[in-house]
C-alpha cells in the first residue's frame, strides 16, 4: 500500500511538471494530476521495456516524468489532427 501511495504522489507531481515542460495549460490541474498518474504507469512500462530498473525513488520520479511527457506528447499530437 505504501509503494502505491508513493507512485501516486510522484505521478501527481510528474504530471504537473510535464504540463509545464510541454507548455500545455489546456489540461488543467485535474488533467495534469490524472496525466501524471497514468504517465507514471507508462514510464514504468517504458523503463521496464528498455531494461532500466526503477528501484530508487529518483528512478521512479524520472520514469514518471518521462511517461507523463510521452503521454502528453501523444495527446497533443492527436489534438492537432
Amino acid at each position: 500500500m505504501d509503494s502505491f501511495l508513493v507512485y501516486v504522489i510522484i505521478g501527481l507531481l510528474a504530471g504537473w511538471l510535464a504540463s509545464r515542460i510541454m507548455k500545455n495549460n489546456r489540461v488543467g490541474i485535474l488533467g495534469s494530476l490524472i496525466l501524471g498518474v497514468l504517465g507514471a504507469m507508462v514510464g514504468g512500462y517504458i523503463f521496464e521495456f528498455i531494461g532500466l530498473e526503477t528501484d530508487s525513488l529518483l528512478a521512479i520520479a524520472i520514469s514518471a516524468l518521462v511517461g507523463s511527457i510521452a503521454l502528453l506528447a501523444v495527446i497533443q499530437a492527436f489534438n492537432r489532427i
